[in-house]
């Protein structure tokens, strides 16, 4: 962990770190028809139900919805939450088509 840390650390990597942000808030503004200053992220943790392959909720052996801890991202403009999305689909839409 120590060494990923020096890696985040280092001039080069957060130099990149910021052109992709400010990548990042300027798509997010245009989707949203806004400055990149309006533009805010919050990550929070929710537990949310767990779907098997085909969509459907899993449930326990006790009838009870699985539910699992995901990370997820509201995109806020001018302080009002205006999407909701996921992680990990949130950074797959992030990356450039090719």
């Amino acid at each position: 962990m120590s060494l990923i840390t020096k890696q985040l650390a280092s001039p080069g990597t957060q130099k990149m770190i910021a052109e992709k942000l400010d990548e990042m808030y300027a798509h997010l503004a245009n989707e949203h028809n806004c400055q990149k200053e309006d533009v805010s992220l919050m990550l929070k943790l929710e537990k949310l139900p767990v779907h098997d392959e085909k969509g459907n909720i899993r449930m326990d052996e006790n009838g009870e919805v699985v539910k699992e801890n995901r990370g997820i991202i509201y995109v806020i403009v001018k302080g009002n939450p205006v999407t909701k999305i996921a992680v990990d689909q949130f950074l797959a839409l992030m990356t450039p088509a090719e």
